[in-house]
């Protein structure tokens, strides 16, 4: 498929459990949220997309349960969670099987509060209420894990590593009010693998799309005669040429689940993941770069010098390589649920310059990520306890700049649900955290230097909700918070408050802002520590009918010793500087609803709004926290009868800041459709439907694409 030729401007405790269903057809329909003057633009998107609004008489049996923070997908009624607010019911498997999910980061582009954007040096980036990666946890199988931050343009969190058709379901939790989980603003995503499998079947994919994307998947799921044991076995191969110059990409994974069932009550479950990743690095396509110039890709400047330790651009033939694997052990009982697990990721880097044509490693390091989690639960009276221990280790080996960076993390946490009346429910929790950083750096001469640091937090919580019927509640909650900085964050500090050689960052910015040594920037810079504060949250959730529901959420983050990473035109050489401001405002407001016509057709819309502002900084006068959309919003109509499938999804993404640069706000429509005969399916996918040209990090996005599908089971 021929490229277009584009210019881009180079610069340097709300749970929603998304289930991917294996077996059953259900009408698919999502919670979703809209608000304020944003609604005409809402509506111009849905009325593209209006025309099947015919049949609206057959009845929808709905089951519209509530309690306290937790969105269940299956279609069944379960026992009352005292951390649920709402339950209902989003099929994503069906977008998975049409070709529209390449990604795990996919599954989230349609729920409140999420923004999924593309960076294509440094990948899929997702931020939730506002922040990103660093500030809301991962994890698989409710096993954390820990983010490393992103380094030489790296992942912080390789979303890549994680086989999507693996994925059972997805389960989030927004906001910082439970007690169980540490260190997030955000709050938690964690991605559900382990299945238990009703029939053994063998399914196999094969997909085609533009670029000459090709995509190979084969599933094994079975159970034994007595239902005792279970597993899933995966695999999958995935290459394309990418949209860019020098933008392939080759990965291979594989995943294994085996559950035993000892008993009625007690399992155990050992699941893996394996993931090879190859991707070409993005190099410079123009008449005065070193690579030249191919018209049959967009036009792109050559990227920054910021990590180039040549000082010279790099060209086609450079690439990343990631292994990764993810290990876990999880038992559980009624009460009780004990997880090991371990999470590696090797990574190296290999470049090639006009100068110098041969490969050679530019980077190389070494990730281990080992925890330990315990949680035990009981019910007395009026009182849902759950309390528990976390441990978490992680060795970060910088090779190439030789340094080892070791963080270790662990707490204490207990959490009563209180039913003091049949329509109020009180949440008491409280955590105590303490984490232990230390970054040596062997050799003498590097710019980074030797580093510790230790701390500990109490940080309570409180959350009141008031069914004001069956069919409405409100709620709310208040939060203590406490996050250590990430083990990039460190490096990237201990980097830029050491380093005063010719040229770089911390002489440039210094002499912009009228410092005259270093000692006067390290004074201004200052020392890195963790971030504390208060998160505090309010909400409606309403079911109108059988038919018609809403949420409504406001959500206020109020940060001390924000963690603050300055890109500016300054920062020509080495890392961005990463640093402590005083303070950090994080507000914003979710608003879903969802209508189903019939049995077979609904239609489902979300608006987010956020926005955020600092003081304090010394380096950066600006109050606005750039890197963040202030507007979101999505609307879906999606149709399901006999076998048929058709989804249209429209998604607004705001004007935004890429760096220094500001992006104009932009509109995608995808469309996708699915054909079920027997045990085959064949599946078509055209996003960005319209040929929007939008950019995204600074750079031009691709147009209309396509996916073709299919797919067989034996």
């Amino acid at each position: 498929m021929l490229r277009k030729p584009r210019i881009l401007l180079q610069s340097s405790n709300n749970i929603e459990k998304v289930v991917a269903e294996s077996g059953e057809s259900m009408p698919s329909h999502a919670k979703k949220h809209t608000w304020h003057k944003l609604l005409l633009r809402l509506t111009a998107c849905c009325a593209l997309t209006f025309p099947i609004t015919q049949a609206m008489a057959a009845e929808v049996k709905s089951v519209p349960e509530y309690a306290l923070e937790t969105i269940y997908v299956m279609g069944t009624k379960t026992a009352e969670d005292l951390e649920t607010i709402q339950k209902t019911t989003v099929e994503v498997k069906k977008k998975i099987d049409a070709g529209q999910i390449n990604n795990v980061t996919d599954l989230l582009r349609d729920l409140a509060g999420f923004t999924v954007l593309f960076n294509p040096n440094s990948g899929t980036q997702v931020t939730l209420r506002g922040v990103g990666g660093e500030r809301f946890l991962v994890s698989v199988n409710g096993n954390v894990l820990q983010n490393q931050g992103g380094l030489m343009l790296g992942r912080g969190f390789s979303w890549d590593s994680i086989p999507v058709a693996t994925i059972q379901k997805i389960e989030i939790i927004r906001g910082a009010s439970s007690a169980v989980y540490a260190g997030t603003w955000g709050g938690v995503i964690n991605l559900v693998t382990i299945q238990t499998p009703g029939e053994t079947r063998t399914e196999s994919k094969v997909s085609y799309g533009s670029f000459n994307t090709r995509k190979m998947t084969l599933t094994h799921q079975g159970t034994t005669p007595d239902g005792k044991v279970s597993w899933v076995i995966g695999s999958s191969k995935n290459t394309s040429d990418g949209f860019y110059r020098n933008n392939w990409s080759d990965d291979k994974n594989a995943n294994l689940d085996l559950n035993y069932k000892i008993n009625t009550q007690d399992t155990l479950s050992f699941t893996l993941t394996h993931d090879i990743r190859k991707e070409g690095i993005i190099t410079g396509n123009n008449a005065k770069s070193p690579n030249g110039y191919n018209p049959a890709y967009p036009v792109v400047n050559d990227p920054p010098k910021l990590f180039e330790t040549t000082g010279l651009a790099w060209i086609d033939g450079s690439y990343r390589f990631w292994r990764t694997n993810n290990y876990a052990l999880n038992y559980k009982t009624a009460a009780s649920k004990i997880n090991l697990y371990e999470n590696t990721q090797f990574r190296t880097e290999w470049v090639r310059t006009a100068a110098d044509p041969a490969l050679k490693l530019n980077w190389k390091s070494d990730l281990s990520n080992r925890g330990f989690d315990w949680q035990q639960s009981v019910t007395t009276g009026n009182h849902h306890l759950a309390y528990g221990l976390q441990y978490q280790t992680m060795k970060y080996d910088l090779t190439s700049s030789q340094s080892v960076l070791d963080h270790k993390f662990s707490g204490l946490f207990v959490q009563d649900n209180w039913n003091i009346m049949p329509d109020w429910t009180i949440g008491l929790g409280a955590r105590y955290d303490f984490y232990k950083f230390t970054m040596d750096v062997f050799d003498t001469t590097a710019a980074a230097k030797p580093y510790s640091n230790t701390a500990n937090y109490f940080s309570p919580k409180f959350s009141i909700t008031h069914a004001l019927s069956s069919r409405d509640t409100v709620y709310a909650s208040a939060s203590a918070v406490f996050r250590p900085p990430t083990p990039a964050d460190y490096f990237r500090w201990s980097y830029n408050y050491s380093n005063w050689s010719t040229g770089s960052s911390p002489i440039l910015l210094s002499k912009s802002l009228g410092f005259t040594s270093q000692s006067e920037w390290q004074q201004a810079f200052g020392y890195l520590g963790p971030e504390q504060g208060k998160s505090f949250e309010l909400g409606w959730r309403k079911q109108a009918n059988d038919r018609f529901s809403w949420r409504f959420t406001s959500f206020y983050n109020d940060i001390d010793n924000y963690i603050n990473i300055l890109i500016s035109r300054y920062t020509t050489k080495g890392y961005y500087p990463t640093y402590n401001i005083d303070n950090a405002k994080i507000k914003g407001l979710e608003f879903s609803a969802d209508y189903i016509f019939d049995p077979n057709f609904s239609i489902a819309a979300t608006f987010s709004r956020q926005k955020g502002t600092k003081s304090g900084d010394r380096l950066d006068a600006s109050p606005k926290l750039k890197n963040l959309p202030e507007n979101t919003i999505t609307c879906g109509l999606h149709y399901q009868k006999d076998g048929f499938f058709v989804a249209l999804d429209t998604r607004y993404t705001g004007q935004q800041y890429a760096g220094p640069l500001r992006l104009a706000g932009y509109s995608t429509t995808d469309l996708s459709f699915r054909v079920e005969r027997g045990q085959s399916a064949i599946s078509l996918a055209l996003c960005n439907l319209f040929d929007k040209e939008y950019q995204e990090a600074g750079y031009t996005m691709p147009g209309r694409t396509y996916t073709v599908s299919w797919q067989q089971k034996f």
